[in-house]
């Protein structure tokens, strides 16, 4: 088992490491058109690896939808920030009494 474990280490670092490299790939191709084009066209014929791919050239491993983290103080905030943070509550609750 410990070494299941060690080959699970390598296997993430092959796999952090293959990510890096295709994050660079993709800025080599991104930055040359006719370069892109052709990758787009190719890609185009294989919609599971262009969906990957992007979300790898995108830095996919943030989560689709950000959870919002209220802070417990208020007053810990500036001035600005309580403002701005009174406006998105009002905001949202204008848009769920609108949906309703």
């Amino acid at each position: 088992m410990i070494a299941y474990k060690g080959r699970v280490g390598v296997l993430s670092a092959m796999k952090m490491h293959a990510k890096k490299f295709l994050r660079y790939a993709g800025g080599y191709v991104i930055a040359r058109p006719k370069l892109r084009n052709s990758a787009l066209m190719l890609l185009d014929c294989l919609p599971g690896l262009k969906s990957r791919l992007s979300r790898i050239l995108v830095g996919g491993t943030a989560p689709q939808f950000a959870t919002a983290h209220m802070p417990e103080d208020l007053a810990s905030l500036t001035p600005r920030a309580r403002q701005i943070y009174a406006d998105l509550k009002a905001a949202v609750k204008h848009r769920r009494e609108d949906k309703r």
